[in-house]
Order: C-alpha cells, then structure tokens, then sequence
C-alpha cells in the first residue's frame, strides 16, 4: 500500500478521511494501474529512456549535417558559407531545446510541489 494513505488510518489522519479521500485515493490508484499498464504494452517509456534515444538520432543528425557542405561543393567559400548557416541554425535549435527544458522543468516542479503530502508510490501493485 502507499505510504502516507492507508483505509485503515485512525483519527489521527483525519485530513485523509471521508469521501473525497477515498475518491482521490481510488483516481491516483486508478491512474498508477494505467501508467503501469501502458509501461508494460510498450507505450510508456521514462523519460530519461526517451531522451538517451533523442540524444543518439540528434547526435547523429549533427554528425550527419557537419558532412553537408563538403559533399555539396568543393568551392571553399561556399563550403564556408554554408557551414557558417548550418552552425547557427543548430545554435538556433540548442537554444529552443535549451528554452524548452527549461519550461518542462518548472512544469515538472511545480506538479511534484503539487503532490506534496499525497500518495507515495512504494513500486508495488496493490490494488485491492
């Protein structure tokens, strides 16, 4: 079971009793099965996972659009150039990404602050 919940609480934890208690505690453990279900299908993978992968194909990209100008053109000038554009173009796109995780950061923030004094997950399924 959870910690910081439990159906059998005396008064002491009156602020996790009544209805509403149970009904919030019924969604959360609701919620926890769906999210482990969609894990094990394969639709749900962690974060992290996700962007060790997203950090390989861009890697990859980057590695890929460096090539660019000299299987375009043996000209140096125009090799120059559109490494020059390539260059800020990436810079453009770290600085979105950075702005980006920066906003999912706060996000992630503030929904963990918001979950403060609520179910805890102890990685087990009990949903009795």
């Amino acid at each position: 079971m959870p910690r910081g919940l439990s159906r059998d609480d005396s008064c002491e934890h009156a602020a996790f009793s009544g209805p509403d208690a149970e009904s919030a505690f019924t969604d959360a453990k609701t919620r926890l099965l769906q999210l482990r279900i969609q894990e094990r299908e394969g639709t749900l993978i962690a974060l992290d996972e996700a962007l060790v992968h997203l950090d390989a194909v861009i890697g990859l990209f980057r590695t890929l659009l460096g090539g660019l100008p000299a299987r375009c053109t043996r000209d140096l000038q125009v090799r120059r150039t559109m490494e020059t554009a390539i260059d800020q173009m990436l810079n453009e796109c770290a600085d979105e990404a950075a702005r980006r995780a920066k906003e999912c950061s706060r996000v992630r923030d503030g929904a963990a602050s918001s979950r403060n004094g609520t179910l805890e997950d102890d990685g087990e399924d009990n949903f009795s």
